[in-house]
């Protein structure tokens, strides 16, 4: 659940609710994408961050802490009244879902073995793909009773739960297994892994594999309402009345 709740939220805003922000916010378009380009990004980042941290620290103190970096950025997105401050806000609350996606999949490895750990991964994975296929038309509905706000603040709810059920965990990596030394030296383990030829060249083919996807992600709701003419739903346009 925690990691459904936080995979990809950049999504639901970007189906239509992208070009009203830029009209509320008195902004550009290239201003208002990088709320979802750069999220991606610094999601994406933070995970490489976060799992060595949590290898030293533990996977609670993680889990809790980027639950709470979520739920706090959500709110100050929603009442963000420029683009500077929500594109701000908006890199925090990556964090804080690079945070629990991390966490989850590593308390899952803490657990789980064998024949079982295979099962829920492929369920992890499946979310994975289904996530943003589903997330667009999911905003798009949401669009129909709220403005881009109420998307946020919905997001905060949903990072609130993820704290609340967060809170009942216990800690997964027991101080024996984990990591001895320095921080540096448990982020300096990426480079140990990124150098086996086994390992990065798969990656950078999924990376690449994906790559066109989010870049269409990002510009569909400016493509489909400012060059095909097609108006957003009608919940939305109340936002820039």
């Amino acid at each position: 659940e925690i990691y459904t709740l936080s995979l990809h939220d950049a999504l639901p805003i970007s189906s239509w609710a992208l070009p009203h922000m830029v009209t509320s916010l008195a902004t550009d378009y290239a201003k208002a994408s990088l709320s979802v380009s750069g999220f991606l990004l610094i999601f994406a980042l933070s995970m490489l961050i976060w799992g060595p941290l949590s290898d030293k620290y533990g996977r609670r103190p993680v889990l809790l802490g980027g639950s709470l970096v979520y739920v706090f950025a959500s709110v100050a997105i929603a009442l963000a009244s420029s683009i500077v401050p929500l594109l701000c806000w908006r890199a925090l609350q990556a964090l804080g879902s690079g945070a629990v996606s991390a966490m989850a999949l590593a308390i899952v490895k803490d657990m789980l073995r064998g024949q079982a750990l295979e099962q829920v991964v492929a369920w992890m994975q499946t979310v994975m793909v289904l996530a943003p296929i589903l997330a667009p038309v999911l905003g798009g509905w949401i669009l129909l009773a709220v403005d881009w706000r109420g998307i946020f603040w919905m997001l905060a709810f949903c990072g609130l739960l993820s704290f609340l059920g967060a809170l009942g965990f216990r800690e997964t990596c027991l101080p024996a297994h984990r990591n001895r030394g320095s921080v540096f030296s448990a982020l300096g383990r990426l480079f140990v892994v990124l150098g086996h030829t086994e390992f990065r060249w798969p990656l950078l083919l999924f990376s690449a594999m994906n790559m066109p996807f989010m870049a269409y992600l990002a510009v569909s709701s400016y493509v489909f309402q400012t060059l095909f003419g097609l108006s957003p739903p009608a919940g939305d346009r109340k936002s820039v009345v």
